[in-house]
């Protein structure tokens, strides 16, 4: 099992993070409805969470906590995913900064 960390600089406080989230991440299912499968993510408290979902058939578990200008993000990578870390990592990075920035 390899983990990806991810952390995310922005200008936000940690209730606008989060609402950012809430808003932009059902987007982000919709729009890659045909990859993204089984999204969830659970709320820990206001600034913890887990998540769980799966593409491609490979499954993925997270975790992460949101900070004053800054977003952490741990997401665990088993079997075939190992081998497109660096990709995966890629693309979610992109993608939270397209959300928090």
């Amino acid at each position: 099992m390899r983990k990806i960390e991810i952390r995310t600089k922005h200008n936000l406080n940690k209730e606008e993070t989060k609402n950012k989230l809430l808003i932009e991440v059902p987007l982000l299912q919709e729009k890659y409805k045909n990859e993204l499968k089984n999204l969830v993510i659970d709320w820990q408290d206001d600034t913890k969470f887990t998540t769980e979902f799966s593409v491609m058939g490979m499954k993925f578990k997270g975790n992460g906590e949101i900070l004053e200008k800054e977003l952490i993000s741990i997401l665990e990578l088993r079997g075939a995913a190992e081998l497109f870390y660096k990709r995966i990592q890629n693309a979610i990075e992109f993608k939270l900064n397209e959300i928090l920035n």
